[in-house]
């Protein structure tokens, strides 16, 4: 029995290895291809790659820096990574960044 555990834990360190490589090769030529980006960042998510995830998410903000959820991405990747104090400062970042408006008051009438 120990040795069937021994080879599943090998087989599924190799295919997460073979996983990894692959769409980093795959995204090498098609770093604007959103689609496979996301679907690179739930995968590596899902295999606990969190160092490539952070390169992932950073690709993802810089093509489309407008959208709330990449600016969350990109913190969730860098926490998960265990750069919390990194997170902070990308949330804060994104934070500042929104226009602050405040709401018509009655003085502001004519």
């Amino acid at each position: 029995m120990r040795k069937l555990s021994n080879r599943i834990h090998r087989l599924c360190d190799l295919t997460r290895r073979v996983l990894n490589t692959s769409f980093a090769l795959i995204l090498t030529p098609l770093q604007e291809n959103m689609n496979l980006l996301r679907d690179s960042a739930q995968l590596q998510t899902q295999l606990r790659l969190f160092e490539n995830l952070v390169d992932t998410r950073h690709t993802i903000l810089k093509l489309r820096p407008g959208q709330r959820q990449n600016w969350v991405g990109l913190a969730v990747a860098h926490h998960l990574n265990g750069n919390t104090a990194e997170a902070k400062k990308i949330l804060d970042h994104y934070h500042s960044s929104l226009k602050v408006r405040r709401p018509p008051s009655f003085a502001d009438r004519d």
